[in-house]
């Protein structure tokens, strides 16, 4: 008896033993080629608030050949009881998990991605959540995106509160992520991601079971966070342009689920029609004409609309944040008709099969105004049209007491609708030019006839519309005040105590924000602004190149404003202050630092906005904040562009985006191209003057010796991602650029032993300019005795000095050819390039071009050796060329520049926010009162 106590005793203290070191989770990672981000996500695991002895890590190395394998047996050795590495051949995300399954001890199971985080009381709140919700066996957290974007999933309503849900009942709240979901692992442990689906394997593991038993809880706490990466280099986010991209969800996730939910109950479930609905209309927004073949794309069409007939209307046109025309067009591919024809309209409602699509009067959507302003009396309006019925059977109107007015309209490409057939609707503004008479206020109301049913419509405020959108926003321009009143647009002739009342409760809206800091800034404008009014304010220019890097042609034509020491003007250059070229420009004066308050005080009460750059911190410093304070700005933004345009810019620079007030060009070709192709500008805002810093480069080179120097200088590739981080523009190292034709043809190029040869036979020394976006590429490229390799070269300094060019597709050329010397275009990856980059412009490099136009290394090759031999001598029919394309040769672009600028924008010298010395008391009271009345009626 002694003895069966004692081995009672020892089985139990063995039992116990057992017990208090079993596994809460499993938690299984496939691992392939992320070993930058593994610290992070396991370093997630191991900082949870649960005793990181009870999660159990699974890591499971698919054959990755960066550093990952160095990172897993780091934590292997250092957490050698509860972590397990497991090295495969490259087999998929599936495979790796599959294998990881077999290894899992713990009750719970996750697979968490390698490159992403869970939030550190998530496996807290799950354990609680599965102890006390036994019939639950699948959980999910909230996925929220990092990194390159910072946002929720759009199926986050899910998670408006932790609970219990009933998918038959609540069919809209689908799961499709495994990463973010746990499992009870005695549900699982017969089950297998499937292997040859290339993506949508985490959708037919969580559905499959939910199809045997749709309850899953949801945990609000629990977050997962997704990383989008800024290099993007992630599978996940490259995979649109893979074939297998468009079929293997399709195939093997839809139509299996379809067929699943028909075998189980003879129908297709509520959940899997809504995930089938959720699935395609983000298919139909996807660009599946670029990447598919005639016959593939067919069959994709047929794939996509053959699903959507398996599951009622309801569960397309109740998916949330997809727009309405998607859905509509979603419903016509399933009718095969226009089903817009069978919408009608109730009491200014918009219905389809008596659902209500649009409610007309409260919508704030149907025109959105992207430019307001007021000039000579007349307000104008530019906005897009956001209906989506059949464009003949609408249009709009204005009126202005017993007068109506009607607008314009132009087809805008770059508001165009396209889908996954291409395009489907044509982008349409609508301008008004609405006369302002001599009242004290005019009241004006916007409507839309549909279908011979008069509506008003109220429009909401877009980029450049002044108006802030936040409620008691008004905009003032020392003639006119314009403010929404009830959602309606009245405009008052200026008087000072009328802005100061709608400032005053402006601020209150602010304050109640805990806006404390825009407050702040608003304050600070109106008090400079009234103290430059006793000091007879001059005009600010601000003027500037990159964020931290001048040398362009906002330098030169700063510094030439400089030297002319202008008395009605303060000119100011803006730089960061750590770079080098602030130390070197200080000696001009007036250097601004970028990153100082007194930089975003004098943007305030700058009247030009000079830049050789179009990004947007040029012309709004404050990001987000400008919904806030863009009614401030009231400056004049001309762009000296960095370089003659040569490509089609124009869904970049045009108008609609940019708005600039001048826009500076410097050849006959161009100016006409500015002028009437899709960049909508007008000769009020479009010269011909040449640019700043040909003036300069003028000027070098007569006292700058020509040296035998061969200068490389190829642009970037947007099509090459990983090169730069997508949030702060900088560079960054990618171990996928090796694999580049880019990289091959220019590594191969500076080490063609036949061109070195000549080089050295004929003296001649070459300088590789990487683009500073591939900077930190410049490690991978083989240097040699006769070519350096460089980033961020002074190009005003190498110009002068060179004797060849070779070049791609870079807008330098015109620079050199400018100097009349000699250039070769490389343009080996012209198909890539014209479909991934920039479109073809006015610019025909066989008809107009400076130089020979080589698409391979021997053509290259032979064209450089011969201008070699010929000592770099350019051929007189490219210096025809050259001279009948520039319109000026001189060095009188600042002048021309500066001329334009006074001429076209220099305002009227009568400060139009001056104090009034006579205020009447009377008409204020009148005001107020009528607001009063306003607001209450």
């Amino acid at each position: 008896m002694k003895n069966i106590s004692v081995a009672l005793i020892a089985l139990i203290i063995l039992v116990l033993f057992n017990s208090s070191n079993c596994f809460i989770f499993s938690v299984i990672m496939a691992i392939y080629n992320t070993g930058k981000y593994l610290d992070d996500s396991i370093g997630s695991l191991y900082n949870q608030t649960i005793n990181f002895k009870k999660i159990q890590v699974i890591l499971v190395n698919d054959g990755s050949t960066d550093n990952s394998e160095e990172i897993c047996l780091k934590y292997k050795e250092k957490y050698n009881k509860n972590i397990i590495y497991i090295k495969i051949e490259h087999s998929g995300v599936s495979k790796a998990r599959n294998i990881g399954l077999k290894f899992a001890k713990g009750k719970y199971i996750n697979f968490l991605d390698a490159d992403d985080i869970w939030g550190f009381q998530s496996f807290k709140y799950v354990s609680i959540f599965f102890k006390f919700n036994k019939n639950v066996d699948i959980v999910a957290g909230r996925l929220k995106f990092f990194e390159a974007i910072n946002t929720y999933h759009p199926l986050d309503y899910k998670f408006y509160k932790t609970r219990v849900v009933n998918l038959t009942e609540d069919y809209n709240y689908i799961q499709m992520s495994g990463p973010s979901t746990f499992f009870r692992s005695s549900i699982i442990k017969n089950e297998k991601f499937p292997e040859k689906v290339f993506s949508g394997e985490d959708t037919v593991f969580i559905n499959k079971i939910l199809l045997l038993k749709p309850i899953i809880g949801f945990i609000k706490e629990a977050i997962y966070y997704y990383r989008r990466r800024s290099d993007s280099s992630s599978a996940v986010q490259n995979q649109v342009q893979k074939v297998e991209f468009y079929f293997s969800q399709l195939k093997y996730v839809g139509q299996y689920l379809l067929e699943k939910s028909k075998e189980l109950y003879n129908k297709v479930m509520p959940f899997i029609q809504f995930y089938i609905g959720y699935n395609n209309l983000f298919r139909i927004l996807s660009p599946a004409y670029k990447y598919l073949n005639h016959d593939d794309f067919i069959e994709y069409c047929n794939l996509i609309e053959d699903q959507l007939k398996q599951i009622d209307d309801k569960y397309i046109l109740e998916q949330r944040f997809t727009p309405y025309r998607t859905k509509l067009l979603a419903l016509s591919k399933k009718y095969k008709t226009d089903v817009r024809c069978d919408v009608v309209i109730k009491n200014d409602l918009l219905l389809y099969s008596g659902k209500i699509l649009i409610n007309i009067t409260k919508s704030s959507n149907i025109i959105i105004w992207r430019i307001l302003d007021i000039k000579q009396n007349i307000l104008k309006l530019e906005g897009k049209d956001n209906f989506w019925m059949p464009k003949d059977k609408y249009f709009y109107y204005c009126k202005i007491g017993n007068k109506t007015l009607f607008p314009n309209y132009y087809d805008y490409p770059g508001f165009d609708f396209y889908t996954m057939y291409g395009l489907v609707d044509k982008g349409r503004m609508i301008t008004f030019n609405i006369p302002i008479e001599e009242n004290n206020e005019t009241l004006i109301k916007f409507f839309i006839s549909y279908n011979g049913e008069n509506i008003e419509i109220f429009p909401s405020f877009g980029k450049f519309a002044r108006i802030p959108t936040i409620k008691n926003g008004y905009y003032s321009n020392g003639n006119y005040i314009i403010k929404l009143i009830q959602k309606r647009l009245i405009i008052f002739k200026y008087n000072q105590s009328l802005e100061e009342y709608f400032e005053k409760e402006y601020c209150k809206i602010l304050k109640s924000i805990h806006k404390d800091d825009i407050l702040q800034l608003r304050k600070k404008y109106f008090n400079n602004r009234d103290l430059y009014f006793i000091d007879n304010k001059k005009e600010i220019w601000l003027i500037n190149d990159n964020k931290a890097k001048a040398g362009d042609n906002g330098e030169y034509f700063f510094r030439y404003l400089m030297n002319k020491k202008l008395s009605d003007i303060s000119i100011f250059f803006v730089i960061k202050k750590e770079c080098d070229d602030y130390e070197r420009l200080k000696k001009f004066g007036n250097i601004l630092d970028l990153d100082s308050t007194f930089y975003l005080d004098i943007f305030l009460n700058s009247d030009k906005i000079i830049s050789s750059i179009s990004d947007e911190w040029v012309t709004n410093p404050f990001g987000e904040e400008k919904i806030y304070i863009g009614d401030l700005f009231h400056f004049d933004s001309i762009f000296i562009e960095n370089g003659i345009i040569v490509d089609d810019l124009s869904k970049i620079l045009d108008r609609i985006n940019k708005n600039f007030s001048l826009f500076i060009t410097s050849s006959k070709k161009e100016y006409n191209t500015i002028l009437s192709s899709g960049y909508y500008y007008n000769k009020d805002n479009v010269v011909l003057t040449g640019l700043s810093k040909y003036d300069n480069l003028i000027e070098i080179s007569r006292i700058t010796h020509k040296e035998k120097l061969i200068l490389i200088i190829p642009t970037w590739r947007l099509y090459i991602t990983g090169t730069r981080d997508l949030v702060t523009f900088e560079s960054i190292y990618s171990p996928h650029f090796k694999n580049t034709t880019f990289f091959d043809f220019y590594n191969n190029f500076i080490n063609d032993q036949k061109i070195l040869y000549y080089m050295e036979k004929y003296h001649f020394f070459g300088l590789f300019c990487l683009h500073p976006y591939f900077s930190e590429q410049i490690i991978d490229f083989t240097a040699n005795n006769f070519i350096a390799i460089k980033t961020n070269c002074n190009y005003q300094e190498l110009l002068p000095k060179a004797s060849l060019l070779v070049t791609d597709y870079s807008n330098i050329f015109f620079d050199f050819a400018y100097l009349k010397k000699p250039i070769i275009y490389s343009h080996f990856d012209i198909n890539e390039y014209r479909k991934y980059q920039y479109p073809e412009g006015y610019f025909d490099y066989f008809k107009d071009g400076f130089g020979p136009v080589c698409y391979n290394i021997e053509c290259l090759e032979n064209e450089l050796i011969e201008l070699l031999i010929n000592n770099c001598k350019q051929k007189k029919k490219y210096i025809n060329r050259i001279k009948k394309f520039f319109s000026f040769s001189d060095n009188n672009n600042n002048e021309r520049i500066y001329s334009e600028i006074m001429k076209n924008l220099i305002k009227d010298k009568e400060n139009p926010f001056q104090s009034q010395i006579f205020i009447n008391i009377l008409f204020i009271i009148f005001f107020l009162f009528k607001f009063s009345f306003l607001l209450k009626h």
